[in-house]
């Protein structure tokens, strides 16, 4: 449907769902925190003035336009291509290469080289790790981030970053950090802080002998060009270098490899069964009239039941993997997320780049761990017994368990070897590309607390956005990148080209996912290591995933973010303002997960 005739409806319904929810509040039908069917956002709003309503609106608006700057950005924006040839690109497989080749091969006599390369996030992710010529790397790598400082990025971060930190003080809050992480088991920004510090520093022992590797073979490069050392981790690796030695050393191309045993079609039959061994469920195709229901023809539907012969139905998930077409832009590079429509009703929007005509989509290992996640969150939507808004009340590090869960489990390398298959003969990868998966978790850490902390610091009460400008917005987000990374930053660097503009436009909430990866490992090791394939019948036997799916999917939990963002009924407080409770520690207190 159109966006904008989807906003307007969308607020002339909420309203009067608002009005609905004032009457009852004062005839005492409706009860903070008793009622179902009204969630602690909607409570909020109802209670605030017209101003800060006004900034909320605003808010919202502000936080889609970062994220349409970044897209762009991730794009390439208007900066000019970059002419290669073929010695520029060597190290870099053909299938990777081939799109920037003109089809009129030597008849393109207007390029200046056999290749012209985007300066998009594409691009860098495809050069870095893999060229062999310092050089390419170096061009591709300032081009990129020399348009993502000409994209308006930090100005349309800076603008969102100050209608927060107004908004946060309005509710009662020092900051939106302590405001958004008030629900949560790490309940202040400062205790979200010394998780992130704690687990940078048992990090620094687990990938010390990778880093060793990465430095001694930098080394003799160094020594060669007279390089200077750094000073940091790795002293002597650049920033511009650090994929591909980082590539070289943990055989980042086996990664690649694993992407020929991961056809769609295949490998989501295969997740299907994973996840719902992991939970106790099972997953069967559903045939969907398109007309009818007015779904695209890229949707597929699948009924979900309880496991066994004759389980009852949970409801249904309506998966669409790849991205809609956009006949006059560039595709959108949309994140994965699932969507409770209505009980027992599921929406998974993968927003995957499309495969060639006539060519059968093959999965990243990436994509295959976006899947098993988004369909963790598909079975604990239609596992809940509350309404949509009891979901949205709970805490994120919550929301997140379920499907942080499935992840780990589906991107085990015994578990992998289940459902990973050659797309032409059928056949099982070999039990080292399987592996090779675990170094990709290592770095996807990595970037993770280096995003997670952008995020957190500028939203924090030590950042002050209205009085900062873009240029040291930019500043303090390279020095917050810093505190997590083994080299020192590029001068052209800012962390907005990579994950933390998306971070940021999401909120300051991500040591989330870190909470859920610890708790995750407990439930699934419970402080004991066995063997691979041990483990493997173990995580996904019934009883299992019996007290699996009793601990987390078939227990209530509403009304945890009421109860943290909202003073007692009858309690005093500034009109049109959200006051604390009492306690700074509260938040972790009502928390239903240590």
């Amino acid at each position: 449907r159109p966006a904008k005739t989807h906003e307007v409806c969308h607020r002339i319904v909420e309203k009067a769902f608002h009005e609905g929810i004032r009457q009852g509040l004062a005839s005492g039908v409706v009860v903070p925190g008793a009622t179902r069917g009204v969630s602690a956002e909607h409570f909020l709003k109802v209670r605030m003035e017209p101003s800060t309503q006004e900034l909320v609106h605003l808010e919202a608006k502000q936080r889609q336009k970062l994220e349409l700057v970044v897209q762009a950005c991730f794009a390439g924006g208007t900066a000019k291509r970059i002419p290669m040839a073929d010695e520029d690109l060597d190290g870099l497989p053909e299938h990777l290469r081939k799109a920037w080749a003109s089809r009129m091969g030597s008849w393109a006599v207007w390029r200046s080289a056999k290749f012209s390369l985007p300066a998009d996030r594409g691009t860098l992710t495809r050069v870095l790790p893999f060229v062999r010529s310092g050089e390419s790397r170096r061009r591709v790598f300032e081009a990129y981030f020399e348009q993502v400082h000409k994209g308006g990025v930090h100005e349309a971060a800076l603008e969102l970053l100050r209608t927060r930190q107004r908004l946060a003080r309005q509710f009662g809050f020092d900051s939106w950090a302590a405001y958004e992480l008030r629900a949560m088991a790490a309940s202040r920004p400062e205790e979200a802080r010394r998780l992130m510090d704690s687990c940078w520093k048992d990090a620094q022992r687990g990938l010390a002998p990778m880093w060793k590797s990465m430095d001694e073979f930098a080394g003799g490069a160094a020594t060669a060009s007279g390089r200077q050392r750094s000073g940091s981790l790795l002293e002597h690796v650049s920033h511009a270098d650090e994929a591909f030695y980082r590539a070289h050393v943990t055989h980042e191309m086996d990664v690649l490899k694993l992407a020929e045993f991961l056809s769609a079609p295949t490998a989501l039959r295969g997740l299907l069964d994973v996840v719902g061994q992991a939970y106790n469920v099972r997953f069967q195709e559903a045939r969907l009239d398109h007309v009818s229901s007015g779904w695209r023809s890229s949707v597929s539907v699948l009924e979900m039941l309880d496991s066994g012969p004759h389980g009852r139905r949970l409801g249904f998930v309506y998966v669409e993997l790849e991205q809609q077409r956009r006949w006059f832009s560039q595709p959108l590079t949309l994140p994965p997320g699932a969507s409770l429509l209505s009980p027992g009703q599921v929406y998974l929007g993968m927003n995957f780049s499309r495969a060639s005509r006539g060519h059968t989509k093959l999965l990243n290992f990436d994509e295959a761990t976006m899947i098993a996640h988004e369909l963790g969150h598909a079975v604990h939507m239609l596992c809940q017994s509350g309404t949509t808004q009891d979901w949205d009340d709970q805490p994120l590090d919550l929301i997140e368990l379920p499907s942080t869960l499935a992840e780990t489990v589906a991107t085990h390398p015994a578990i992998v070897m289940q459902y990973a298959r050659h797309h032409a003969s059928g056949g099982p990868p070999q039990e080292s590309l399987a592996k090779s998966c675990s170094q990709a978790a290592s770095r996807s850490l990595v970037r993770y607390l280096q995003s997670a902390s952008v995020s957190l610091g500028l939203h924090s009460e030590a950042f002050d956005a209205e009085a900062a400008t873009p240029d040291q917005l930019r500043a303090e987000s390279v020095a917050l990148w810093q505190r997590y990374s083994p080299v020192v930053a590029h001068p052209i660097f800012t962390p907005f080209g990579e994950d933390a503009g998306l971070y940021l436009a999401m909120g300051s909430n991500h040591v989330a996912y870190l909470l859920c990866h610890m708790r995750a490992d407990a439930l699934l090791h419970g402080g004991q290591r066995s063997r691979t394939q041990d483990l493997a019948k173990r995580w996904l036997s019934p009883e299992f995933a019996g007290k699996l799916r009793a601990q987390l999917l078939d227990r209530s939990f509403s009304g945890q973010r009421l109860a943290t963002l909202m003073p007692p009924p009858g309690a005093a407080s500034t009109p049109g303002a959200v006051a604390k409770t009492a306690g700074p520690s509260s938040g972790a207190a009502l928390h239903p997960l240590p």
